[in-house]
C-alpha cells in the first residue's frame, strides 16, 4: 500500500511513537486506580490517547489524499530553524540563574 499523504502519515507515527514513549516511560511509577490515581496514571492514560490518534493519522495519511491542494509530499527539513529554536531556549536557560528572567527573556527573543 503507498503513502497518499506523507504529511499526515509521519506525523501520525512521531505521535504513536512519542505516545509510546510516555506509556513505557510511566511504567516505572505506580499506576493506582481511577479513583486514587497514582504518577503513572495521567502519562499512562494521555500517552495511549495520543498513540491511539498517532496511529489513526497515519492510517488516515495511507488511504486518503491531501485535500488542501498539495501532493502531500515533504518539504527539506529545516535544520537552521530547529537550531535557533534550540540556541535560544539553551540560551535562556544558561542566562536564567545569573542574570534574571527578565535578561534571559530579552537574550532569548533577540
Amino acid at each position: 500500500m503507498a503513502i497518499k499523504d506523507q504529511r499526515d502519515f509521519w506525523s501520525g507515527i512521531m505521535f504513536a511513537g512519542f505516545g509510546v514513549f510516555f506509556v513505557g516511560f510511566a511504567q516505572e511509577y505506580d499506576m493506582g486506580t481511577a479513583s486514587r490515581m497514582g504518577p503513572a496514571f495521567f502519562p499512562t492514560v494521555l500517552g495511549a490517547l495520543l498513540a491511539f490518534l498517532g496511529v489513526i493519522i497515519a492510517f488516515k495519511g495511507m488511504i486518503t489524499r491531501p485535500t488542501d491542494g498539495t501532493d502531500g509530499s515533504l518539504g527539506r527539513f529545516d535544520w537552521r530553524a530547529v537550531l535557533l529554536v534550540l540556541g535560544a531556549v539553551a540560551v535562556f536557560a544558561f542566562l536564567l540563574k545569573p542574570a534574571g528572567i527578565v535578561l534571559a527573556m530579552v537574550a532569548m527573543i533577540t
